[in-house]
């Protein structure tokens, strides 16, 4: 079951992907996924989704992909021949799984902060409340004045 809904989820992954941002790239009121595909290929170094054909399923890019898909940024020269050979679903793939094992170690001490975290609070909270208690249960409850009359210190 485990092993099914992994491919589920690559397969979702995958497609979305391919059939959401990178079909919005060219919109002019949706710059974000522009620049979110433009950063992830110009730092990976990656094209598309498996390759740089992927971008030949959309009419802007028949002649060639976007910029950010080869070394050389100028949009004019960036060719298919010229393009990152490798897919970014699958650098991606291959990073997460070669540094799975650092990533659950990070967010493995993240949670042990927290957790350190909480305990020190309920500590300190336990600490004030114990020695509000002690303070309170110190004081006389009655006072004897310097003429000798006794006051009372419960009604305070």
């Amino acid at each position: 079951y485990r092993c099914i809904r992994q491919q589920e989820l690559r397969h979702y992954l995958h497609q979305r992907s391919v059939n959401d941002c990178m079909g919005k790239y060219e919109q002019k009121n949706n710059t974000i996924c522009k620049d979110t595909i433009d950063t992830v290929q110009s730092v990976l170094e990656c094209c598309g989704t498996d390759n740089a054909a992927d971008w030949e399923k959309y009419p802007d890019f028949v002649a060639g992909p976007p910029s950010s898909c080869c070394k050389n940024k100028d949009e004019k020269t960036c060719t298919y021949d010229q393009a990152y050979p490798e897919g970014c679903y699958t650098k991606i793939n291959t990073f997460v799984n070669s540094n799975a094992k650092y990533i659950g170690f990070g967010v493995l001490g993240v949670a042990l902060v927290e957790l350190a975290g909480m305990a020190l609070a309920c500590y300190l909270r336990t600490f004030i409340v114990k020695r509000t208690d002690i303070f309170n249960h110190t004081l006389p409850k009655r006072l004897t004045s310097c003429n000798g009359t006794i006051t009372n210190l419960t009604r305070f």
